[in-house]
C-alpha cells in the first residue's frame, strides 16, 4: 500500500481546524500526468493498492484552468484495474465530485468505500463547527450512494464534547450515527487549537463528559461493524494480503475493497497479492474467511 499526495491547501475554515493557516487556504494541486507517471512506478515496484490523499482531495483539480476534478484522474487511471487498486481518503461531503460515484460503480479500480466525516449529528453543532452541510443533506446524500453502489463502506469522523454540546445535542448525534449505519467510526474528543474561532467558544464540555461520551460512541462503532461485515457472510470479496501474520494464530490478514479487515489461513506466497476470500464468520469484531483464489503476482 502506498500513499500518494495528489492535493494541498484547504479554504473551508472549519472553527475547530488550524489546517487552513498550517497548510494555506490556496488550493494547490498536482498534474494529472505527474500522478499517473508516479503511480505507475508504484505499481512496477509491486504496490498493490494506491491510496490518493490531500489536505482537502475533494478540491483536487479546482485550481487548473479550466479545472478538472478527482473523477478525471481516476478515469485516467482506469487500464490500471487488473494489477492494481486505488482507495480514496477522506473526503467532504459537501465537496463530493460530481460524477464520483457513478465512476465507482462503474471502475472496479476504485475500492469501494468512502470517508465522509460527519463530526456531529446535530444541526445547531454542526452550525458551529463551520461545517457546510445539515443532518438531513448527509443523510440524503449517505442514501443515494447507497442505492448506487450497495456494498460501498461508509465510514467518518465524529467530535464530542465541542464547546456548547449538551447530553441532547450529543444523543442527536448517536441517533443520527446508529440510524446512518456507518461501517467504522473515528471517535475524538474536541481540543481547542489556538488561532480557530472553537478555541475561545463557551461553555466548555468537562474531560469527564467527553471521555464518557467518547465510550458511548466507539462501543456503538464496534456494534455498526459487526453488523457491517456480517451482510457480506458467504460472499467472496477481493483482499490485498497485508505483509506480516498476527503472532498469536500465524495467520494473515488484509482489507476487502470496503474496507472489512478480514483473518485467513494461508502460507508466505500470499503476502502482498490480491486474493479472494470468502467471508465466513464474525464474532466480537473478528472477520475470518478462506482463500479460494489469487488475483496478482
Amino acid at each position: 500500500r502506498a500513499f500518494v499526495k495528489i492535493e494541498d491547501g484547504c479554504n473551508q475554515f472549519c472553527s475547530y481546524c488550524r489546517l487552513p493557516y498550517v497548510r494555506g487556504a490556496k488550493i494547490r494541486s498536482r498534474a494529472p500526468g505527474e500522478v499517473l507517471k508516479e503511480v505507475e512506478g508504484l505499481i512496477l515496484n509491486g504496490f498493490k493498492e494506491i491510496v490518493l490523499v490531500g489536505v482537502n482531495l475533494a478540491l483536487y483539480g479546482k485550481d487548473f484552468q479550466p479545472p478538472i476534478s478527482l473523477v478525471d484522474l481516476l478515469r485516467g487511471m482506469q487500464y490500471l484495474e487488473k494489477t492494481a487498486r486505488v482507495r480514496l481518503s477522506s473526503l467532504e461531503p459537501h465537496l463530493l465530485p460530481s460524477g464520483l460515484i457513478d465512476c465507482m460503480s462503474s471502475c472496479r479500480l476504485i475500492c469501494a468505500h468512502l470517508h465522509l466525516p460527519l463530526q456531529s449529528g446535530d444541526p445547531q453543532i454542526l452550525r458551529r463547527m463551520g461545517r457546510a452541510y445539515t443532518p438531513h443533506q448527509y443523510r440524503r446524500l449517505v442514501e443515494n450512494i447507497k442505492k448506487m453502489v450497495p456494498s460501498l463502506a461508509i465510514t467518518t469522523d465524529v467530535m464530542v464534547g465541542f464547546p456548547g454540546e449538551t447530553p441532547r445535542q450529543f444523543l442527536n448525534t448517536y441517533h443520527f450515527v446508529r440510524e446512518i449505519g456507518f461501517s467504522r467510526l473515528h471517535v475524538f474528543r474536541f481540543s481547542p487549537r489556538i488561532e480557530t474561532r472553537a478555541y475561545s467558544m463557551q461553555p466548555r464540555v468537562e474531560e469527564k463528559v467527553k471521555k464518557e461520551r467518547s465510550k458511548h460512541l466507539r462501543e456503538l462503532g464496534d456494534s455498526l461493524a459487526q453488523s457491517f461485515a456480517s451482510r457480506f457472510l458467504g460472499e467472496s470479496l477481493r483482499v490485498l494480503v497485508e505483509e506480516k501474520v498476527d503472532p498469536k494464530t500465524g495467520w494473515f490478514s488484509g482489507y476487502t475493497d470496503n474496507y472489512i479487515r478480514v483473518s485467513f489461513k494461508g502460507g508466505d506466497e500470499l503476502k502482498n497479492k490480491l486474493v479472494m476470500v470468502r467471508l465466513v464468520s464474525a464474532n466480537q469484531g473478528k472477520i475470518l474467511g478462506e482463500v479460494e483464489k489469487v488475483l496478482s503476482c
